[in-house]
């Protein structure tokens, strides 16, 4: 899989990353995170694609809109995350996906630092300590990429 996490519940951070990722995969990944014993409600999400290219369609845009509209209806929140890429396709799609999803409340913006996304969510005092899992999670990805 060229998409995973990390949850680290003290910092009440769940942080996503891929490399040359696809939608299926990171649907794959907010499964698994979701039904994670350290998974709790109103956690910041990091959402790392600076090293991906995105592969994704509209019908991954519907079904990404259907999941947070599901996850709503049970009681859930959509929590505050934050994007990162260097790309102009993640801008369209997120442009989309806020257009196509009326009526589902989105707290989400897109950074093309680290550094900004962890500021925007409040956790600027935290940034060495997410560079790490940054830097932990590519590695692991790389690993299992270069196999």
């Amino acid at each position: 899989m060229s998409f995973t996490y990390k949850i680290d519940a003290t910092m009440g951070l769940l942080y996503y990353a891929g490399v040359d990722t696809n939608a299926a995969e990171m649907f794959q990944a907010e499964n698994s995170a979701s039904n994670d014993p350290l998974r709790l409600s109103n956690m910041k999400i990091i959402i790392d694609l600076s090293k991906s290219k995105l592969d994704f369609s509209m019908k991954d845009i519907h079904d990404g809109i259907k999941m947070n509209r599901s996850r709503m209806e049970k009681g859930g929140v959509l929590e505050a995350t934050a994007f990162i890429s260097h790309s102009r396709f993640a801008k369209t799609l997120g442009d989309t996906f806020c257009l196509i999803g009326e009526g589902v409340p989105l707290h989400f913006n897109l950074f093309s630092t680290l550094s900004d996304a962890t500021e925007w969510l409040g956790l600027a005092d935290k940034t060495l300590e997410i560079i790490e899992i940054q830097n932990e999670l590519m590695n692991n990805l790389k690993k299992n990429t270069d196999v």
